[in-house]
C-alpha cells in the first residue's frame, strides 16, 4: 500500500477529517480509504455512530461534542448552526498536515492562525447553500431560507482562506469551486470497487435497471416513463420516502412493468446490475459511484448529460447521455445506448480507471506534492498504470 511515512518526516502530524460517519455511504467509503496512505494520522468527525463498521486499521474516531447529544445528533438541520464552533474546538492541537473530506463544515478543523498545511478534498461546495436548486434541503431552511443560505455561504468562505490545496471529485464539482470560492482544484475521482462488481458474469437481459434511494431529486419516474415507451420491463432497487408515489406512477404509466427490489444485498444488487441491459441514471449528481458500479460490472448507463456523469460516462462508447432530463431525450438516450451493442468488456475497461488503488495513489501523491511541492522520488510515491481508456466518440 503507498503510504506518506517516506515522503514526510517521522514526526509529522496529520490530522484526517470529515463531516459524520453515520453510514457507509459514498463520501464515508471515500474517507475509509482516504485514510489508508496516512497510517500514522489521527481521525476526526463531528459525529461517529457507533454500530455502522467502518475499517480504519484500528484507529479511534475522535468526535465533537454533537456526537453526545443523542438522538439530537442525527437531525443535521438541527446542529447544522452549530457545526463550525464544534469543528473549531474538537481538538486543540495544532496538526502540521490536516486533511479534510467535506460536504458541509469539516475545513473548519483548521483554525485561523494556524501555521500548518491544509487539503481540502470537497464533495461538494455546500450544496444546500450554494445550490438550493440541487438539493431539497436549500428549500427547507424556512422563511428566513434566503438570509439562512447568505449567512451559510459566508461561513463557507470564511474556510477557503486556509486551504492550500483543493482536490474535486469530479470536474462539475471543480468548476463550482472556482465559480464560488475563486480556487483552482484537482480533480481525483472517488473510489469505486470494480473488482467486486467485476466479478459477476454480466449478458444482456430483458429489463432496465436502476437503483438510488427513492427522494425527488433522483428522478426515477424518469425510468419509469422510459421503460413504458420502450415496453420493456424495469426493476428498481433500493428505499425511500417516495416509493408510493412510484409505485402508484408505475401502475398508472406502465402496469406489471415494473418491479420493485427492497433494499437488496450487495450480491444481489451486483447480480441486478451485471444481468440489467442498461443502466437508469436519471439524477443530477455531483459524480455517482453507482454508475461507475454498473459499468463495472458490464452493463452500459444511460444517463443525465450533467454532473459528474460527464466525467464517468462515455457517450455512445458505454452508454448515452441525455441532454436534459425530459421524458423524449431520456427514451432518446435509451434507444441509442440499447442499439448501440456496447460490450461488457469497454464497459469494464473504462470503470478500471476508478478503481480505489488508483484513488489512495492520487490522494497520496497530492498530500505530498502540496506539502513538498518537489519531484517526487520513484520509491515515496508509487503509482500504478493508467487502467486502459476508450475513445470518447459517439457511435
Amino acid at each position: 500500500m503507498t503510504t506518506l511515512n517516506s515522503a514526510l518526516n517521522s514526526d509529522t502530524s496529520i490530522a484526517l477529517v470529515h463531516e459524520w460517519l453515520a453510514a457507509r455511504a459514498g463520501a464515508e467509503i471515500l474517507f475509509e480509504e482516504m485514510v489508508k496512505p496516512f497510517p500514522n494520522g489521527e481521525l476526526f468527525a463531528l459525529t461517529h455512530t457507533a454500530d455502522v463498521p467502518f475499517d480504519f486499521d484500528g484507529r479511534s474516531v475522535s468526535t465533537s461534542a454533537i456526537d453526545r447529544l443523542g438522538p439530537l445528533k442525527e437531525r443535521r438541520s438541527v446542529t447544522l448552526p452549530f457545526m463550525p464552533a464544534a469543528w473549531s474546538s474538537i481538538s486543540r492541537k495544532n496538526f502540521d498536515v490536516v486533511v479534510s473530506s467535506s460536504h458541509a463544515f469539516a475545513r473548519e478543523f483548521f483554525r485561523p492562525g494556524h501555521d500548518g498545511m491544509h487539503c481540502s478534498y470537497v464533495h461538494a461546495p455546500l450544496r444546500y447553500a450554494w445550490t438550493p436548486e440541487l438539493d431539497g434541503r436549500g428549500e427547507q431552511l424556512g422563511p428566513v431560507g434566503t438570509f439562512a443560505r447568505s449567512v451559510l455561504k459566508k461561513k463557507d468562505l470564511r474556510s477557503v482562506a486556509g486551504v492550500d490545496s483543493f482536490a474535486a471529485n469530479s470536474s462539475e464539482v471543480a468548476s463550482r469551486i472556482e465559480r464560488f470560492y475563486g480556487r483552482d482544484a484537482q480533480v481525483i475521482h472517488p473510489p469505486v470497487d470494480v473488482e467486486y462488481f467485476g466479478e459477476q458474469h454480466a449478458f444482456d437481459g430483458d429489463y432496465l435497471f436502476t437503483a438510488s434511494r427513492w427522494i425527488p431529486y433522483k428522478r426515477l419516474d424518469i425510468a419509469i416513463y422510459i421503460a413504458a415507451a420502450l415496453d420493456v420491463r424495469l426493476v428498481i432497487a433500493g428505499s425511500g420516502p417516495e416509493e408510493a408515489l412510484l409505485r402508484s406512477t408505475a401502475d398508472r404509466v406502465h402496469p406489471g412493468g415494473v418491479e420493485f427490489v427492497l433494499q437488496p444485498e450487495r450480491t444481489k444488487l451486483r447480480q441486478l446490475m451485471a444481468e440489467a441491459s442498461a443502466f437508469v441514471f436519471p439524477a443530477h449528481e455531483d459524480f455517482g459511484i453507482i454508475a461507475v458500479e454498473a459499468q463495472a460490472a458490464g452493463t452500459p448507463v444511460i444517463a443525465l448529460g450533467k454532473g459528474g456523469a460527464l466525467d464517468t460516462v462515455v457517450d455512445g462508447v458505454t452508454g448515452a447521455l441525455a441532454p436534459d432530463q425530459s421524458i423524449a431525450a431520456f427514451v432518446d438516450a435509451a434507444e441509442r445506448c440499447l442499439n448501440a451493442q456496447i460490450s461488457a468488456e469497454t464497459c469494464r475497461a473504462h470503470a478500471k480507471g476508478f478503481s480505489a488503488e488508483r484513488f489512495r495513489n492520487e490522494i497520496a501523491s497530492w498530500v505530498a506534492t502540496t506539502v513538498s511541492p518537489v519531484r517526487l522520488d520513484e520509491n515515496v510515491i508509487s503509482l500504478t498504470a493508467p487502467a486502459p481508456t476508450v475513445e470518447r466518440t459517439a457511435a
